[in-house]
């Protein structure tokens, strides 16, 4: 059997912030898709049976590298902003900005591990395209979303290039996983049009919930399907398999980490370490798990109020959640997975109403601070009395 996956542009878009979509502010902006071509690689090598193939609209993947140069230039010129502000201290130009040349290298490491769908038949889809956002037909119906509209022109792109695509043929099945339900929503219209085409192939349309899990959820929606073996770095997904690892864990703060808002009686508290223990479910999310060498590196982030400070004479009132994130160490012993070492990189204690309350006050009593100062800086510049 030959299986096929395409991934819309959402599945593989990284999270920066809660409720923000954007690629991460780091290099490797494609790191999403190595969970598909490292499963892919070790599945040739246990089961000859079946072969998957990782297919790539043309259009993704430029959508991708257009969301990274955006969010870089956006970040950039904050820099910028900063660098002007303080650029008496340094010595030397402000660095230059080479993102164009970065994403580009990565483009092409990646190439060699997809098989890139191109879009065929471009004057005949340009002419369907328009017919179709002037009708708002399919995927220009937004209906689910009580509003119809020209914006889904991207994801119409996507489409016609899986639809008209050639290489649909070698396939005796093809995923097709979307973080936006217009797909799944209008499937019964589309896989008509796809039969029509490609009489032979199986297409199959999955909304997927654009989550911290999405990407595993892609990959086990497969595996579970078409009884596929999961690998080690797919059980490393399994949060059951991680809370055995992370039941009791223990976090050391820097001696001149002080406890904010702690005291006991007179006396300020420092705050020595964090016992963390008893993890449910919910209260993790496995982010990333990545084969080095002979160990797996799996990236945890949580957040709970099951914890205990030290020194015993600590206290946060009121309690509230603490948050971060684990880095396990894992490594494969006669054909066990075992944990190695763990290191917590980010802890931090959620902040209450009243705190964020607190900031918003004194950011608008800074703001209005500045505008006074403002209004005497240019007072003094017309020769004028301020008012």
């Amino acid at each position: 059997m030959k299986i096929g996956i395409i991934t819309d542009t959402n599945i593989l878009t990284k999270k920066v912030r809660d409720n923000n979509l954007k690629l991460c502010n780091q290099e490797k902006y494609l790191e999403n898709m190595d969970f598909f071509i490292n499963y892919i690689e070790d599945i040739k090598k246990i089961n000859n049976k079946v072969e998957i193939v990782y297919l790539m609209p043309e259009t993704i993947m430029r959508e991708l590298k257009c969301q990274k140069i955006q969010v870089y230039h956006q970040e950039y010129k904050e820099f910028e902003k900063v660098y002007n502000n303080l650029k008496y201290g340094f010595s030397g130009e402000m660095p230059k900005s080479n993102i164009d040349e970065i994403v580009d290298k990565e483009e092409k490491e990646y190439l060699n591990k997809v098989k890139i769908i191109n879009l065929k038949y471009q004057i005949k889809i340009y002419k369907e395209l328009v017919n179709e956002a002037l009708n708002k037909l399919p995927p220009f119906d937004k209906t689910e979303q009580k509003r119809k509209s020209d914006s889904g022109f991207k994801d119409a792109l996507i489409w016609k290039t899986i639809l008209y695509a050639e290489e649909m043929e070698e396939f005796d099945k093809i995923y097709f996983f979307s973080g936006d339900n217009i797909f799944e929503n209008n499937s019964p219209e589309l896989l008509e049009q796809f039969k029509k085409i490609h009489n032979n192939t199986q297409l199959i349309i999955k909304y997927i919930e654009p989550n911290n899990e999405k990407v595993q959820n892609c990959l086990k929606t497969i595996i579970n399907e078409n009884k596929l073996p999961e690998t080690d770095c797919v059980k490393l997904y399994n949060k059951e398999v991680i809370l055995k690892f992370i039941n009791k864990l223990e976090y050391n703060f820097n001696k001149t980490v002080k406890l904010e808002y702690n005291v006991w009686g007179d006396k300020e508290i420092l705050l020595k370490s964090l016992l963390l223990k008893n993890f449910r479910e919910e209260d993790i999310n496995i982010l990333e798990v990545k084969k080095e060498n002979d160990k797996f590196v799996v990236e945890v982030k949580f957040e709970t109020k099951k914890y205990i400070l030290q020194p015993k004479e600590a206290r946060i009132f009121p309690r509230r959640n603490v948050k971060g994130i684990i880095k396990l160490d894992c490594q494969k012993e006669d054909e066990e997975i075992i944990l190695k070492d763990y290191k917590i990189i980010t802890v931090f204690f959620q902040k209450i109403f009243q705190e964020r309350a607190q900031e918003w006050a004194n950011s608008l009593s800074s703001i209005a601070q500045f505008s006074e100062m403002s209004k005497n800086l240019e007072a003094l510049r017309s020769n004028v009395e301020p008012l």
